[in-house]
């Protein structure tokens, strides 16, 4: 799941800002090609508690793994490479779910009101370092100044989004015959991402809340 759907299923466990912040913390990190901060505070320490969770649910949903599937199946079959294939068949349906989402207000507000608080936050944030630290306050700067329209569903921007997520790593950076397949197979996958997407939410909350029961399990074990 990306960024923005990390901020949007956050905030239907917990609508505060600094709990939502921290459920996209771990994908900021990765965006700036640096190790996930220690966080001070509890709600952003449960907000990437949280992150992880539903990245562990949400990899293991059936909905997710078909459409996964059918996409790396296409892609191969279009003339893209098996690294390139699979890192746009995953990060290509998530950015498609990404732009289902933003179209609930609900989701667009908290997410940029975490992004507005990212600068109050980042005194509780331990970065590994000064450059990392301030990347962080530069991309939610640039990410709350682009608003929701950056999460939009047309294939063209978000195969460019790719491209730029993929660049520099030799075994996953699609080449410009690549792209365009990938710009050709979004546009035949969006709208199966469109139908699918309540089925795989209903999937991704169902999964949570098993996980939470566990987790209560465990914490309050049960005596015969």
């Amino acid at each position: 799941m990306n960024y923005f759907g990390h901020a949007a299923i956050a905030s239907e466990r917990r609508r505060d800002a600094d709990f939502v912040l921290g459920a996209m913390l771990p994908d900021f990190a990765a965006m700036l090609r640096t190790v996930c901060p220690d966080a001070a505070s509890e709600p952003l320490r449960a907000g990437l508690s949280f992150h992880h969770d539903t990245d562990a649910v949400f990899h293991d949903c059936p909905t997710f793994g078909a459409l996964n599937l059918t996409g790396l199946r296409e892609l191969r079959a279009g003339g893209v490479g098996r690294g390139p294939a699979r890192a746009a068949a995953h990060l290509g349906t998530e950015l498609l779910l990404d732009a289902v989402l933003a179209d609930q207000d609900a989701y667009r507000r908290c997410y940029l009101a975490a992004l507005e608080h990212a600068r109050d936050a980042a005194r509780e944030l331990s970065w590994r370092d000064t450059r990392a630290a301030e990347g962080f306050l530069w991309l939610t700067a640039r990410l709350h100044g682009r608003g929701v329209s950056l999460h939009e569903g047309d294939p063209e921007r978000i195969a460019q989004r790719l491209a730029r997520a993929l660049e520099g790593r030799p075994r996953l950076e699609p080449n410009p015959t690549e792209l365009a397949a990938i710009t050709r197979w979004l546009d035949q996958q969006r709208p199966r991402v469109v139908r699918a997407a309540e089925s795989l939410l209903t999937e991704l909350r169902h999964g949570l809340a098993l996980r939470e029961q566990e987790r209560a399990r465990d914490f309050f074990p049960t005596h015969g």
